[in-house]
């Protein structure tokens, strides 16, 4: 869970929950369905694995911004910069879009999930 004031686009005095795919130092990018970080598939986590993420979509991409809308995009993370993934990958906004989220934004880890009530309704993981 972040507030997302300060990050670009996003709404002041909010709060987003994704999962944060992307640490410090690391370099992220995307080699659908692959998350890649550092240049290795993180396919031996089994969530991530199982999500299947995908580049941003050309009809929604904004190309004023960096963005991850190729395999060769890559979103370089500096110090105290992390990024945060949704699980919704082709509905979801999310670093891919806006880039990362600075760690002062970060409020902590989520533990349940009560909306919207699907599936994913339950203790986060």
């Amino acid at each position: 869970v972040f507030n997302t004031d300060g990050i670009q686009s996003l709404p002041v005095k909010t709060h987003y929950i994704k999962r944060m795919v992307g640490l410090p130092g690391e370099v992220v990018s995307i080699n659908p369905p692959n998350l890649m970080i550092n240049g290795i598939p993180q396919e031996s986590h089994e969530t991530i694995a199982r999500i299947g993420y995908q580049l941003v979509s050309l009809r929604t991409s904004d190309p004023r911004k960096k963005q991850l809308r190729t395999t060769l995009d890559q979103l370089e993370l500096g110090d105290a910069q992390y990024c945060a993934f949704g699980d919704n990958t082709g509905n979801s906004r999310d670093s891919r879009y806006w880039g990362s989220v600075p760690e002062i934004n970060l409020v902590g880890p989520a533990f349940f999930i009560y909306w919207p009530y699907s599936k994913r309704w339950g203790v986060a993981n």
